[in-house]
């Protein structure tokens, strides 16, 4: 779980003070050496929230990163610079792709795996009922990110979205290999915020009004959720056999295997069954024809096998044979009636792009992250934590492969002597 670093340990101190110092940044500023800092300031906490709780078990309550994000109440600065970064990667890196791909590929990685740290992080944050709690009004719009990465795995369910793996160092020049090791970090992006999607509806009996509203009203969650199931992107018929994506990876699965449920599909599930058995979201959950026809979908999946993985989902089979007999209004019907909806206003991402010109600002990042000097220094740095990376002998799952890895330290390396 531990994300993609090469970052020392700390102690209780050290993170507190880290923790302490974290701040929001405007997307201008992204790159910046004030930005660079924080981010391995991240990075470090990251990695010693997940030491923790692999040392006590996997137990993820009890971590003192954790402890000390929520007593310094910095819960919405790390949702601020996750939504910071998604939105660079969505607005402006594309305008500046080809030149930091050609000039600085070290930016390229510690940019485009921040994100993943970010969501990393608040896996563990999430985990407790006072993170979400902490993240007040915010919340929302982790809610609206996590489900924008949902409605991706939706919307790519029929494409080839999962790259084939590198085998060879040398095609890390290669342009389809790079573009791939992109879509890599997204898709695990994705998959992993189904858990941290989970961890907070978990928390249904501590959710605020709004946060109901944005699961069940304005993203439709039961809906889409039905339709991850069906598209089942957590499982795929690869060169040699089925494979199933455990621990971040693909792996081969066979015989009675392929049945056994993994940890996304999983939870999945698990949302499944709060949104569709909890008083609080059968109340306020407004039924369809089409909602109903799409929910439905459901029941194929739920067989004997399944059922005794999860024995809560009895629960979700004896709530779909109910929804069988129920004759809910046409959702042309649905939209004459009134249902005033207050949601607060999204502050985190109006903040970010209120007043931004991605254009100009997209010049200004190609000129700051290809400047001769900024490039010397960032290959420089991702040079000595790669060789400290390797030194440890592994990788997590979060970041670069190791053959990746191996063959951007010779692209770094030659970049240094020329």
């Amino acid at each position: 779980m531990e994300a993609f670093t090469g970052a020392q340990l700390l102690i209780q101190p050290e993170a507190e003070s880290i923790v302490k110092s974290l701040e929001p940044f405007p997307i201008a500023e992204v790159g910046t050496r004030r930005w660079q800092s924080q981010r391995k300031k991240v990075e470090q906490l990251n990695c010693q929230a997940h030491h923790n709780t692999a040392a006590v078990g996997g137990n993820k309550g009890q971590d003192f990163v954790v402890e000390a994000i929520l007593a310094h109440d910095k819960v919405s600065i790390l949702i601020h610079e996750l939504l910071v970064i998604e939105t660079w990667r969505r607005k402006v890196y594309p305008q500046i792709r080809d030149d930091i791909v050609k000039k600085n590929p070290a930016a390229l990685y510690s940019l485009m795996y921040y994100e993943g740290i970010l969501v990393n992080l608040l896996e563990l944050v999430m985990w407790t009922e006072e993170g979400v709690a902490r993240a007040d009004d915010d919340l929302l719009e982790l809610l609206d990110y996590l489900w924008r990465n949902v409605v991706t795995l939706n919307t790519y369910a029929d494409a080839d979205f999962w790259p084939v793996p590198m085998t060879e160092v040398a095609d890390i020049n290669d342009e389809k290999h790079k573009a791939d090791s992109e879509r890599r970090q997204q898709f695990i992006i994705c998959m992993t915020s189904i858990s941290l999607l989970w961890y907070i509806v978990d928390k249904v009996k501590v959710l605020p009004m709004s946060a109901l509203n944005n699961i069940l009203k304005k993203n439709d969650m039961p809906v889409g959720l039905t339709n991850l199931l069906d598209h089942r992107p957590w499982i795929r018929r690869g060169a040699k056999g089925m494979e199933k994506f455990i621990t971040k990876e693909w792996r081969a699965v066979k015989g009675a295997d392929v049945m056994v449920v993994c940890e996304y599909e999983a939870h999945t599930w698990f949302l499944i069954h709060t949104l569709l058995t909890n008083p609080e979201c059968r109340e306020k959950y407004t039924y369809t024809t089409w909602r109903k026809e799409q929910i439905m979908k459901a029941r194929k999946f739920l067989n004997e096998v399944l059922v005794d993985q999860i024995p809560p989902l009895g629960d979700v089979q004896r709530a779909l044979d109910e929804l069988s007999f129920l004759d809910p209004p046409a959702s042309v019907d649905e939209k004459f009636k009134t249902t005033l909806v207050i949601e607060p206003v999204a502050r985190l991402m109006n903040s970010i792009v209120k007043g931004t010109n991605f254009k100009t600002l997209a010049g200004e990042h190609r000129a700051r992250l290809t400047d001769p000097k900024v490039v010397m220094e960032q290959a420089s740095e991702m040079s000595a934590m790669i060789d400290q990376i390797m030194g440890m002998g592994g990788e997590d799952g979060e970041g670069p492969s190791e053959e990746e890895m191996k063959a951007l330290l010779a692209g770094l390396q030659e970049m240094q002597n020329q």
